[in-house]
């Protein structure tokens, strides 16, 4: 990204035993809306997106974002129940996002609908991201691993067969209590000029 984009602002949040976790997340996404007093206009969170497994704990069952908890399983993940605290530090102005700010969850399952004592309705984790923005739009992929851009190819057909993921736009605009979503129709796609015709949409 530093090679394409040289005012990149590249922010690692360590992900190992004891490690990463909410504090480090919203320190490094702080970190980038001070760059700017605009606030951040586009957001890359690279990392894996699942199902707390941990029954000791009392995320179970939420969606999360994290890197090697099968390794890690005591690791301090993000959970979608974390969210909330991110969107009040918004309301306080400790963290700004542009208008049409833009933020891609590099994962799987980043917009999977999980159930868990938080959410007994069910709630995906670019959801509640987007809800915690207040005016984001956050895309992120519904179950597993995207299709790649040629889907008939072999290596992904042979090999990967369960990608089959949907690409999903997730954003909370002020006209709607708990969000929605929309499935994108386009493998690719200026996410920029999409955002704002669906805003001016007015869904």
């Amino acid at each position: 990204m530093k090679a394409l984009i040289p005012e990149a602002i590249i922010e690692n949040v360590p992900a190992g035993n004891g490690q990463g976790g909410y504090d480090d997340f919203y320190n490094a996404v702080k970190d980038v809306s001070d760059q700017s007093t605009d606030g951040i206009g586009f957001l890359a969170i690279f990392s894996h997106g699942g199902f707390d497994r941990n029954t000791t704990r009392s995320t179970k069952g939420e969606g999360m974002i994290f890197a090697n908890a099968e390794i890690h399983p005591s690791a301090n993940n993000v959970y979608t129940s974390d969210l909330s605290k991110l969107g009040q530090a918004v309301d306080a102005g400790k963290i700004r996002f542009a208008d049409y700010s833009i933020i891609y969850l590099g994962a799987c399952n980043g917009s999977t609908v999980y159930k868990s004592a938080a959410f007994p309705q069910g709630q995906s984790f670019a959801m509640e991201l987007a809800k915690a923005t207040r005016r984001s739009f956050v895309y992120g992929a519904a179950n597993e691993h995207m299709n790649a851009v040629n889907p008939k190819n072999p290596r992904n057909t042979k090999f990967y067969p369960e990608r089959g993921g949907t690409l999903m736009i997730n954003y909370w605009p002020w006209w709607s209590p708990t969000g929605a979503s929309v499935a994108a129709k386009e493998q690719t796609f200026d996410v920029a000029v999409k955002s704002r015709w669906y805003l001016n949409l007015g869904w």
